[in-house]
């Protein structure tokens, strides 16, 4: 799988709430005032370990 290039921009992590639950949200921000795109991940803070873990096993697994 060949990734798509994307204009320069910063890649942010951050904790949102949303109707009382915490949020891990993982978002790609661009231009000079720095807005979040819509290119990016939210999922529930519990499950960041197990997300860590599979990208970890992942990367392993790729050529240099």
């Amino acid at each position: 799988m060949q990734a798509e290039q994307k204009p320069e921009g910063r890649l942010i992590a951050g904790e949102r709430k949303y109707k009382g639950n915490r949020y891990f949200d993982l978002r790609l921000w661009m231009g000079d005032g720095m807005m979040a795109t819509r290119e990016g991940i939210t999922m529930p803070v519990k499950a960041v370990a197990d997300m860590a873990e599979a990208l970890a096993e992942y990367a392993k697994r790729q050529p240099d």
